[in-house]
C-alpha cells in the first residue's frame, strides 16, 4: 500500500502562526487578494511563513495567451486575471481607467468622457506622410499632408466651416488669417465687404445685379449699372475720354446708334437696317440711303470723282453705233467698234482673241472640230472619231512628247503602239486584272437599276460594282450587249453623273488565259503570219490542282482562250523548287507526264516501266529461318552503310536482295524495315555485281 505525506492545511483562508524550517502549509478556502485563501506556504530558516503558490495564483493565469476579451477567473470573478502576452507580444483587449484598446478603435468607456492627448513638453502629435486623418463613422472628411503627390496639406469630403465670428479689419485680422496666397477652385461668396491693397485681375466676367453701380474716383464721380432695362454711363466731372492708341474703336449697337451735343440735339443718329445721318444744328443734312446717299442743300466741291455706279436719268452719246461694244478711247472718252458687237444673247469678235489669265467657260467651248466640255475633250459630231494630240506639229508627223502626269486609262477595245521601241518602267506587269473600270455613258437617276457604260466585254453576273451613289455589296445581274447595259441588284442611292467612273470586280472565273501573245511571219507572204502566245493555260490543271505555263507558237485566239501545239523550251537549265525533289534523286516522268524527282530509297516510288539500272545482288545465310517481303529494306547494326531490298517473298534461311550498297559482313546483326531480327549473317555471297538490266524502278526491286 501506497504511502501519503501531508503538509499542514486549514480550511479557512488564515495563513499558518509559523511554520518549521521547509516545513509546507494549504489553505483551500476562498482566496481573495485580502485574505490568504488558497495558497501554498513554506518555512524558512528563521520560522517565517512564506507564500510561495496556491490556486489562487493559478487561476489568475488560466486563460489563453493574448486573451482578455470576455475572460473571467474560474473561482472568483473579482479577483481578476493576469494578462498573458501571446508570442507576438499582443492581447486582444486593453483597459486603462476610462480607455479601451479593442482592435484599430481606442475609446473612452465614461459617459461624455474626453480623450486628450498631451505630449510632454515641446513634444509633437505626428501623424506620417500621406496618411488620412478621418472624421465621421462613414470617414465624411479627411485631412492628408500629400508628401508623394502635391506636397500640400488636403481636406477631402465635407465642407469646411469656421464658427469663429472675429471680424476682420485688415489683411492681419479676423477670424481665418492666411499668409500665403489663396486659390480657390470654385465660387466665393462674400457677405460683408472686401478691401483688397494689391492689384485685382480677373480672368472672367464681372457680374453685378440689377441696379447695382461699378463705381470709379474717389468721389464716385464716374458710374456704371445696368437698372434692368437699360445700361448707363454716368460721369458728373468734367470730361469723358475714350481713347485707343492701339487701333480702331469698335462701337456695336442692336439697333440704333444716336450721338447728342447740347443735352438733347441730334448730331450723328445710326438707324439699324435705316440711313445713317449727319446733323447741323440738329438738322439733317447727309443721310444714307439704300441706293446711294441723299444731300440736302448745296453741295460745294471741287472735283467729283465716282468711283462706283453714277445713277442718272438718262445719258446719251451721239457717236455711239447700236449694238456695238462701248470702249474707253486713248483720251478716256467712249467709242465703240464695228469687229466688237454684242445684240444681247450673241458676242461676235473679229480679229484676233489674246487672253491673259484664267478664262471660265461654262456650257462648253467648240473650236473646229474639237469639243471640251466639262471634264471631256471630244470630236464635235460630224467631225469624225478620230483626234489627234500633236505636241510638235511643226517638226513632223512623228516629234515631241506628250506627257500625262496621273494614271492613264484607256477604255477602248484596242490599243496599238507604233512606236520603235517602248519602255516600261514598272519592274513588275499585270495583265488580266480582277478588277476593271468602265465609264458612264448616261446620266443614271437615284433609285435606278440599269447604267449604260462604255463596254460590257469581260463582264460576268454576280461582278461586283462599286462607285458614289451604288450601295455596298451591289453586283450585275443581268448584261445587255447591245445597248451596254448593266442590270445591278441595288438600286442607286443617289445620282450618278456621265462619265463616272465604275469599278468592276471580277467574282467568277473567266475560263480565259492569261499572259502576252504576239505576231510574226515565218517566210514571206501574209499567208506565213503566226500568232504566239506565252502564259497562263487557265483550262490545263496540272496533276498538283495548280495552274500550269506554256508557249504556243502557232495559237489560235478564240475569245481569249489559246489553243495549239504547245513550243519547244531551249534553256541552260532546270531548278526545282525547295520540296519537291530528292538530293541526288533521279528524274523521271510521272503518269501525267510532269517531271518529278525520286524520293528516298525507304520511300522509293515506280518511275518508267522499262528503266535501264546497274543492279547489285547477293545471297545472305542466316542461322534460323526469316519471313521476308518483297522489297523490304534491309540495313545491318553497327552505323555501316550498306542496304538493300529484298527480291523475293520468302521464309527460309537464305535472303536475297538486290540493289545493293555497302558491304553486309558477318559480325553485326540484320536490321528488317528499321526493326532488329537477332540474327547474325553465318555467309554473304555476291551473285552478281554492277548488273545492267531493265526494271521496272531503279533498284531493280518491286515496291
Amino acid at each position: 500500500m501506497a504511502s501519503i505525506i501531508r503538509v499542514k492545511r486549514s480550511t479557512g483562508t488564515t495563513a499558518p502562526g509559523s511554520l518549521q524550517f521547509g516545513e509546507l502549509g494549504l489553505t483551500i478556502g476562498a482566496g481573495t487578494q485580502a485574505n490568504k485563501g488558497e495558497r501554498l506556504f513554506v518555512g524558512d530558516n528563521s520560522g517565517n511563513v512564506d507564500v510561495v503558490g496556491g490556486r489562487y495564483f493559478t487561476d489568475l493565469m488560466v486563460h489563453a495567451p493574448g486573451t482578455v476579451a470576455s475572460v473571467t477567473n474560474p473561482t472568483t470573478a473579482a479577483n481578476g486575471f493576469v494578462a498573458i502576452l501571446d508570442q507576438n507580444r499582443k492581447v486582444d483587449l486593453w483597459n486603462v481607467d476610462n480607455l479601451t484598446l479593442d482592435g484599430n478603435t481606442f475609446s473612452s468607456t465614461n459617459t461624455n468622457g474626453d480623450i486628450n492627448i498631451d505630449p510632454n513638453g515641446s513634444g509633437e502629435i505626428v501623424i506620417p506622410d500621406d496618411t488620412f486623418l478621418t472624421f465621421g463613422t462613414g470617414k465624411d472628411s479627411k485631412i492628408e499632408y500629400d508628401e508623394n503627390g502635391t506636397d500640400q496639406l488636403n481636406i477631402t469630403g465635407a465642407d469646411v466651416r469656421i464658427n469663429i465670428t472675429t471680424q476682420s479689419n485688415s489683411k492681419d485680422t479676423g477670424a481665418f488669417i492666411v499668409e500665403g496666397g489663396v486659390g480657390i477652385e470654385k465660387n466665393l461668396n462674400v457677405g460683408g465687404n472686401i478691401n483688397i491693397t494689391g492689384i485685382v485681375t480677373f480672368s472672367d466676367h464681372i457680374r453685378l445685379p440689377d441696379s447695382k453701380e461699378l463705381r470709379l474716383g474717389d468721389s464716385n464721380d464716374l458710374k456704371l449699372v445696368h437698372n434692368g432695362t437699360d445700361s448707363v454711363i454716368s460721369n458728373t466731372t468734367n470730361d469723358l475720354n475714350i481713347t485707343n492708341t492701339g487701333d480702331d474703336i469698335n462701337i456695336t449697337a442692336a439697333d440704333d446708334f444716336v450721338v447728342k451735343v447740347q443735352g438733347s440735339e441730334n448730331a450723328i443718329t445710326a438707324i439699324g437696317d435705316g440711313a445713317v445721318s449727319l446733323f447741323f444744328n440738329n438738322a439733317a443734312k447727309i443721310a444714307t440711303r439704300i441706293d446711294g446717299v441723299e444731300v440736302t442743300g448745296t453741295t460745294d466741291t471741287d472735283n467729283l470723282v465716282v468711283s462706283g455706279v453714277a445713277t442718272v436719268a438718262s445719258a446719251k452719246i451721239s457717236d455711239l453705233t447700236n449694238n456695238r461694244i462701248v470702249l474707253a478711247g486713248t483720251a478716256g472718252e467712249l467709242e465703240d467698234d464695228a469687229n466688237l458687237t454684242f445684240d444681247g444673247s450673241e458676242l461676235s469678235v473679229v480679229g484676233v482673241i489674246t487672253h491673259v489669265g484664267k478664262m471660265v467657260n461654262t456650257g462648253g467651248i467648240e473650236i473646229d472640230s474639237v469639243g471640251i466640255s466639262s471634264n471631256i475633250i471630244s470630236t464635235r459630231t460630224g467631225s469624225g472619231d478620230q483626234l489627234f494630240i500633236d505636241p510638235f506639229p511643226s517638226g513632223g508627223s512623228n516629234e515631241g512628247t506628250v506627257i500625262i502626269k496621273g494614271d492613264l486609262q484607256v477604255d477602248g477595245t484596242t490599243t496599238t503602239v507604233n512606236s520603235t521601241t517602248a519602255t516600261v518602267n514598272d519592274p513588275i506587269m499585270r495583265v488580266g486584272d480582277v478588277t476593271s473600270i468602265r465609264t458612264v455613258m448616261t446620266a443614271v437617276s437615284s433609285g435606278a437599276n440599269t447604267i449604260v457604260i462604255d463596254s460590257v466585254t469581260g463582264l460576268q453576273t454576280d461582278d461586283i460594282v462599286s462607285a458614289t451613289g451604288i450601295p455596298g455589296n451591289t453586283t450585275i445581274s443581268s448584261i445587255n450587249t447591245g445597248t451596254k447595259t448593266i442590270t445591278i441588284s441595288n438600286n442607286t442611292s443617289a445620282g450618278i453623273t456621265t462619265t463616272t467612273q465604275l469599278t468592276i470586280t471580277h467574282a467568277k472565273d473567266t475560263n480565259t488565259d492569261r499572259g502576252i501573245s504576239f505576231n510574226y511571219n515565218t517566210s514571206s507572204g501574209s499567208a506565213n503570219n503566226k500568232l504566239g502566245f506565252f502564259g497562263m493555260d487557265d483550262s490545263q490543271v496540272g496533276a498538283n490542282g495548280s495552274r500550269v505555263w506554256t508557249y504556243v507558237p502557232d495559237a489560235t485566239n478564240t475569245a481569249e482562250v489559246i489553243s495549239g501545239t504547245k513550243g519547244y523550251l531551249d534553256i541552260k537549265g532546270i531548278y526545282y523548287q525547295s520540296g519537291d525533289f530528292s538530293t541526288h534523286g533521279v528524274v523521271y516522268f510521272d503518269s501525267t507526264g510532269l517531271q518529278v524527282s525520286t524520293t528516298a530509297p525507304s520511300a522509293a516510288t515506280i518511275t518508267s516501266t522499262q528503266l535501264l539500272t546497274a543492279v547489285t545482288e547477293i545471297a545472305i545465310t542466316l542461322p534460323s529461318a526469316q519471313s521476308v517481303t518483297e522489297g523490304d529494306l534491309v540495313t545491318q547494326a553497327g552505323g555501316g552503310s550498306q542496304q538493300g531490298v529484298v527480291k523475293t517473298t520468302s521464309n527460309s534461311t537464305t535472303v536475297t536482295l538486290i540493289g545493293v550498297t555497302g558491304t553486309f559482313n558477318t559480325s553485326a546483326d540484320l536490321i528488317l524495315n528499321g526493326t532488329g531480327t537477332g540474327k547474325t549473317p553465318s555467309n554473304v555471297s555476291t551473285t552478281y555485281t554492277s548488273k545492267p538490266m531493265w526494271t521496272t524502278t531503279i533498284d531493280g526491286g518491286t515496291f
